[in-house]
């Protein structure tokens, strides 16, 4: 199971995947053979959530819980499994369902905090679930009361990026939630009260990128947030501060090196990063969804240069996470099964040159 998360962390979805199908097996195994312990039942329930059969992870979930309601690792994956129910239910549009499953998360992951005041996970995803509701609140309207929940989550997701700045999760949720709250204050005419969330939401951003260089999406979303300040400055009419954040954001693109094909394929995926909306985020605009068409184009146009440098990880090509959202472009299918074959033709030469050395050196003994 651990070799699965790390992998997903990693972005080698298709490898992911194939750890945990066998985690599942092997747990099924074990669970068929009479094991009851807890531990072969959590790491299933871990293995089925990561697997998104959620109703299965529900289940056994509520299994354990029935032999220890206090077990705080099964209180905390049955919440993240509503959690991502409810993501899902928002997605579909089912309003009803999502809110059900929000507030069945929200109470286990309050009584968490109740139980563990001091844990940074249980706060961040205290604030997680709070965020999540108030884009759901949003998208029905209710912008007040969408900002007030924005704040709240803000605060947990500050407190727990405090007490663990080492968890770039939680420094990414405390950034996406000051966004979120930025959005409304500004569309009340929060003018200062805006200003100053776009810029704790640079300031957040800023330090996740330097303080983990080799994460090259994290130079994406400093970009981004770079963006958003110098667009919202703009708005006011303050265009010698817009030019300033503009050209900044213009910098942290320029900075990534694109020297290799490998450099290269990391750009891209900055790019296709740019171009995926994230769970929890406000409604994108009309705009800024022509920015991740924008952003889908030009990851598509880095990795075309990558593939012509001599970038050959057709494996990362296809599953890395930052790329979701050219999996269905025609272009990119193209560009998939071009390298596929242009492998494939350097793998039956290689071969060819290994017989014609072997025959040689049989002919000298």
């Amino acid at each position: 199971h651990r070799v699965s998360v790390i992998l997903g962390e990693l972005g080698q979805t298709e490898g992911s995947k194939a750890s945990n199908a066998k985690s599942i097996e092997m747990f099924e195994q074990l669970r068929d053979a009479g094991d009851e312990s807890l531990e072969v039942r959590l790491g299933l329930a871990k293995a089925y959530f990561r697997a998104k059969r959620y109703d299965d992870t529900v289940k056994l979930c509520e299994r354990v819980l029935e032999a220890d309601s206090k077990h705080a690792e099964t209180r905390s994956l049955l919440a993240n499994t509503y959690n991502s129910l409810a993501i899902a239910e928002g997605n579909a549009k089912d309003t009803a369902a999502a809110l059900k499953y929000h507030q069945q998360a929200l109470v286990l992951r309050a009584g968490l905090v109740q139980d563990f005041p001091d844990a940074p996970k249980h706060i961040a995803e205290l604030g997680g679930t709070i965020n999540n509701l108030g884009v759901l609140l949003g998208r029905q309207g209710k912008n007040r009361e969408a900002l007030a929940m924005y704040q709240r989550a803000v605060d947990y997701s500050a407190e727990a990026y405090r007490n663990a700045p080492q968890t770039i999760l939680w420094g990414h949720w405390l950034a996406q939630g000051l966004r979120n709250t930025a959005v409304k204050q500004a569309a009340f005419g929060m003018q200062e009260e805006a200003r100053q969330s776009y810029e704790r939401a640079v300031a957040v951003r800023r330090k996740l990128a330097f303080e983990n260089p080799a994460v090259a999406s994290l130079k994406g979303e400093l970009y981004k947030a770079r963006l958003d300040l110098g667009n919202y400055q703009r708005s006011l009419g303050h265009a010698a501060d817009a030019n300033r954040s503009f050209r900044a954001a213009q910098e942290v693109l320029e900075n990534i090196s694109r020297d290799t094909p490998d450099q290269l394929f990391e750009l891209a995926t900055v790019y296709g990063a740019l171009a995926t909306a994230d769970d929890g985020a406000t409604e994108p605009s009309e705009a800024e969804r022509d920015d991740q068409q924008r952003y889908a184009d030009l990851a598509m146009e880095t990795i075309s240069k990558a593939v012509d440098a001599g970038y050959q990880n057709l494996k990362t090509l296809q599953s890395h996470k930052h790329l979701a959202a050219l999996g269905e472009r025609e272009d990119f299918q193209q560009l998939v099964d071009r390298l596929r074959k242009e492998i494939q033709v350097e793998q039956i030469a290689a071969k060819e040159a290994d017989t014609d050395e072997q025959k040689l050196a049989d002919r000298h003994k």
